[in-house]
């Protein structure tokens, strides 16, 4: 007769708390990383750091940027107070002159010796010469100022059709002045002679002026004109 024998548990008496043993030795599963403990502690001053450091390098970043405006401005205002806006101006006196020169050349033919007409040769001679003196000033600043090719070539022209009609014009006054004539009588070389200046006027020497004119103006609206496009 064969007997087995059942060994039984231990039963557990009331109020007795068994601690359920501890390891140290836990198995972290495979693949796993394991992090360091103090990284969360520091994730947060971390990201503030390189917060802060991008907002010093945006700030550096605009400061230049503002610099290079702020003298990229200044370069235009100097344009414009010193180059551009006075292109402008002497180039529209100019046109002025040289018209009122050829009104004061014709005034001189026709009051010829007359002295009683509240107009005399003599006076319109003398305007002639202050507008020939104001042509030469323009001029002359308007090459000073100029600061291209195109207005510098577009200058000598004028002054090469300036020094043509001077000549003509000088040719008729001495001609006008020893024929001596009464007024709207003069003589037909002096009138001829006119003639040819007033035409070399109309044909070269104003419509250089008026380039010249036409060119300041456009350099004057390109520094002007509001930007609309960054730099």
């Amino acid at each position: 007769m064969n007997l087995t024998v059942h060994k039984t548990q231990p039963r557990q008496r009331p109020g007795d708390i068994s601690a359920p043993s501890q390891r140290s030795d836990r198995v972290q599963p495979e693949g796993a990383v394991a992090l360091p403990r103090h990284r969360a502690a520091t994730s947060t001053p971390v990201r503030v750091r390189l917060f802060a450091l991008a907002v010093v390098l945006a700030t550096a970043a605009l400061a230049a940027l503002l610099a290079v405006e702020v003298r990229q401005e200044r370069a235009d205002l100097h344009t414009i107070g010193h180059q551009s806006a006075p292109l402008v101006v002497a180039s529209t006196d100019l046109s002025f002159a040289l018209n009122d020169m050829d009104a004061q050349l014709a005034n001189m033919l026709l009051v010829g010796d007359e002295q009683h007409l509240g107009f005399t040769r003599t006076q319109a001679s003398a305007i002639y010469e202050q507008r020939r003196a104001q042509a030469s000033r323009d001029l002359q600043q308007a090459a000073v100022a100029a600061a291209d090719p195109v207005t510098a070539r577009i200058i000598r022209d004028v002054l090469d059709a300036l020094g043509h009609y001077e000549a003509l014009a000088a040719q008729t006054m001495l001609l006008d002045e020893q024929a001596g004539h009464p007024a709207g009588q003069p003589s037909a070389g002096a009138l001829a002679r006119y003639r040819q200046a007033t035409d070399l006027l109309k044909s070269s020497l104003l419509p250089a002026a008026r380039a010249l004119t036409d060119r300041n103006a456009q350099h004057w609206n390109g520094l002007t004109r509001p930007a609309t496009t960054a730099r």
